[in-house]
């Protein structure tokens, strides 16, 4: 369990206030790795081996979108914790010129075809599974922190294996976050990170598919 310490500002906080509320035992784990992908939560639950009544996961958001060779060999190095002959596409998306001015190669990641097995493997550990999807603004929305060309596309990527992930599992629902309005600005501050509004729209949706 982890104390409310942020106003409930955020997704965690909200909805840590609304289980409170319910007398509801949980267990809330944000950001365990650097790197989280579907396949950290993969080792995690098999180390945790415990069953789980509910899921409630946004894993796959960064799985898809561009990344540096040294994170795409973290998560390769995951995936192949989980399955020892895993083997991946990694596909060249563009060159990229960091804010500190470094030019740098950015690869993603293709798994679609372990995407059966992933769910096999959750599955094995909880009974009721929801995936949060991901927003996807529109690629005229500009922000102050420079996003690579090829990240926008990859987001709906994320979403593309989040639904075909469901399609897997015997009790899944995909919950989908698009906030239906215009304000993508006020909604997403750099592409990845959400406002306060944000984060409210998204507990929102996770709490109206999970009471």
């Amino acid at each position: 369990k982890k104390n409310n310490t942020s106003n409930g500002e955020c997704i965690n906080d909200i909805l840590i206030n609304k289980f409170d509320d319910l007398g509801l035992s949980y267990l809330l784990i944000s950001r365990s790795h650097a790197s989280t992908t579907i396949f950290t939560l993969i080792n995690f639950l098999d180390n945790l081996k415990t069953k789980l009544e509910y899921l409630i996961t946004n894993v796959g958001f960064v799985d898809c979108t561009p990344k540096k060779i040294d994170i795409i060999q973290d998560i390769l190095l995951q995936a192949q914790t989980t399955f020892p002959s895993f083997v991946a596409n990694v596909d060249f998306a563009e060159k990229f010129r960091l804010s500190s001015g470094e030019m740098v190669d950015l690869s993603t990641l293709n798994f679609e075809d372990y995407l059966e097995n992933c769910a096999i493997k959750i599955e094995n550990y909880c009974e009721n599974i929801f995936l949060v999807g991901t927003p996807v603004f529109p690629s005229t929305v500009e922000f102050k922190r420079r996003r690579p060309a090829s990240f926008h596309s990859q987001l709906k990527v994320t979403n593309t294996y989040l639904s075909l992930l469901n399609q897997f599992f015997k009790c899944c629902h995909l919950i989908d976050v698009n906030p239906n309005r215009e304000n993508w600005n006020e909604l997403i501050l750099d592409g990845v990170h959400y406002s306060t509004e944000m984060h409210n729209v998204i507990a929102e949706r996770i709490l109206g598919n999970l009471l």
